[in-house]
């Protein structure tokens, strides 16, 4: 408080322990039609408001008698982030009747009196939690966190849940509003607003309590900082008055569904957003980064009629698809010349595996530039991204080529960032591309000479220069004497092996562990050891050398982790990486089947 810093405290679920379940269950027990479970009699029926309640009166009680400042707090959120099921009663029904904790009843075969019970359900519960709160902090505000709606302008986000914020504009009793959107789905600023109801309402304030991107469909954090310029500046006009990037700290390795955080990149959106840096958050700073792909319509080699060009460059979950093997390229043109300082690219391949990319870019005088070659291990969720410092002008289109890939090529996203940047990239002639800086060290992808973007210099002989990548060139043409100089590739990658046994009718197996090298860690299904002679598969990675590398293995899921031959937990694997090392594992027994 004395920092003008004030809190607002969020609810979620209910806690297992404190018997709070038990008080659900007692008024559940005693009825209520059009119920079966927990899911939306959490929070319509009885049993559930009167169990928050009780949350809510065990929790201000309990601050009240430990002298808790409540001065600091500016309010109190019943909850992060509202929906219901629509595929679990009382939504579920279509004939018969429902009562709810208000103590109405609602026709099922009605579509109005079903809407209308929800939003009689929110405002009772609203009330319900408010007058608890009223007894303890009678003067600090009270607001609610919602999910996006659905309608009227149909989203596939959310998939099964069902929200309805209009009403409540004018029949819920809060104090202002907290309307989720993210800038990263297939709406845009006013259907968002306009699935919540908005429009002509602007009595109370509104927060976006939950805004930003997900690392699956924007590849990079200064892509996602040039969207969340425009997105927030255009939720101005739309009604929106403050908002809370998901989230701060980075995003934990063994967490599925990274979002793009404050702190990630060295903390880009951070520093960005600080009202230091950006006084006014509705106003697109005039250096604000832009990707070059917006509204373009890109080529390629070849593509699946259902997966067409368009889905690499529309911020959606779907991607490109070229529907065959490598070698395939897309390429994205610009309108007039740009300066290109990031490419990001979201991988889409299954199986995942060792994969090739080239990125060339096409400059105005017609010169085809290599910008980066990565070989590496890539899988869902995955992202490949080329930073270039400083940027490159004068670009009029970028070319994405994959050489090898366990899978049919495609790519859930491309972005091409264009920003300011000082200096000018370095350009060599020379060739050809080797994997390290010798040459004793295996060409890239042919011999051929090119002309590539390079960003620093070998100490051991100042003729190699690496490439964005960790590729190198043995350059012939040499007019950047400034280049930093390095003793050798970013990260050395060495080829390992694993081979594993196990038991039969097993189906799909995976080695979950923490390997680096950008792989996700421990997701129980990011790394598929593919069938080779049954009962034996097998699946080969580059990963760091001499790193110590901890795996396991699973079916898929955490609930069919390995197990020993008496079912007992099985610890985990350790190897360290080297060249050529070739592990051989034998799986007894798996947790689902004992």
């Amino acid at each position: 408080g004395e920092e003008g810093i004030w809190l607002v405290l969020t609810a979620n679920s209910l806690p297992d322990v404190g018997g709070y379940w038990q008080i659900f269950d007692s008024y559940y027990n005693q009825g209520h039609e059009g119920f079966d479970g927990r899911e939306n009699a959490d929070w319509l029926h009885t049993g559930g408001v009167e169990a928050k309640a009780v949350f809510w009166d065990g929790l201000l009680s309990g601050l009240v008698d430990r002298g808790a400042p409540f001065e600091v707090l500016l309010g109190w959120q019943l909850t992060n982030e509202f929906w219901l099921h629509k595929n679990f009663e009382p939504l579920s029904l279509t004939s018969g009747v429902a009562e709810t904790a208000n103590g109405r009843t609602y026709d099922m075969a009605d579509a109005e009196q079903k809407r209308r019970m929800v939003v009689d359900g929110v405002v009772y519960f609203i009330d319900r939690i408010r007058e608890v709160i009223d007894t303890y902090d009678p003067d600090t505000l009270v607001t609610m966190g919602f999910f996006t709606p659905q309608f009227p302008h149909q989203t596939y986000i959310g998939g099964d849940w069902y929200v309805d914020t209009a009403p409540l504009l004018t029949e819920a009793n809060l104090d202002f509003f907290d309307f989720h959107a993210y800038y990263d789905t297939d709406l845009t600023v006013p259907e968002h607003a306009e699935n919540f109801g908005m429009p002509g309402h602007e009595e109370k304030p509104v927060l976006m309590g939950e805004t930003g991107s997900g690392k699956a469909t924007v590849p990079s954090a200064r892509a996602a900082l040039g969207r969340g310029y425009r997105f927030i500046a255009e939720s101005c006009e739309a009604g929106w008055d403050g908002w809370l990037n998901w989230g701060y700290y980075v995003w934990p390795d063994d967490q599925p569904g990274p979002a793009w955080a404050f702190l990630d990149a060295d903390g880009l959106l951070l520093k960005a957003f600080s009202p230091n840096v950006q006084s006014d958050p509705c106003v697109v700073p005039p250096d604000a980064p832009f990707d070059l792909t917006t509204g373009t319509t890109p080529r390629a080699s070849r593509s699946e009629l259902t997966r067409p060009t368009k889905y690499a460059v529309d911020d959606s979950l779907e991607g490109w698809g070229s529907g065959d093997y490598p070698p395939q390229w897309i390429a994205i043109d610009f309108d007039q010349p740009s300066t290109v300082v990031e490419i990001g690219l979201g991988v889409d391949q299954w199986p995942p595996g060792i994969s090739h990319h080239q990125v060339w870019a096409t400059l105005s005088d017609g010169r085809e530039v290599l910008v980066a070659d990565v070989e590496r291990f890539t899988g869902p969720e995955m992202l490949i991204g080329t930073e270039l410092n400083p940027g490159l002008t004068d670009v009029v289109s970028v070319r994405v080529e994959t050489l090898a890939s366990t899978s049919w090529v495609s790519w859930r996203e491309i972005e091409i960032i264009s920003a300011a940047s000082t200096g000018s990239a370095c350009l060599v002639d020379g060739g050809p591309i080797r994997v390290a800086p010798s040459n004793d060290a295996s060409p890239v992808a042919g011999t051929k000479d090119v002309t590539a973007l390079v960003e620093a210099r070998y100490s051991g002989d100042p003729q190699w220069l690496r490439l964005p990548g960790d590729r190198w060139i043995l350059a012939t043409t040499d007019l950047c004497p400034d280049l930093p100089v390095v003793d050798g590739p970013r990260l050395d990658l060495v080829e390992v092996t694993i081979e594993v046994e196990v038991p039969s009718g097993s189906g799909e197996v995976f080695v979950p562990g923490a390997f680096g090298a950008g792989i996700p860690a421990w997701h129980p299904w990011s790394v598929l050891v593919l069938p080779t002679d049954q009962p034996v598969q097998s699946v080969t990675m580059l990963l760091p050398r001499n790193s110590v590398v901890a795996y396991t293995y699973t079916r898929g899921e955490w609930n069919t982790v390995e197990r020993d031959a008496a079912c007992q937990e099985v610890s985990r694997r350790t190897f360290v990486a080297s060249d050529g090392l070739v592990i051989h594992d034998a799986v007894a027994n798996w947790a689902d089947r004992c």
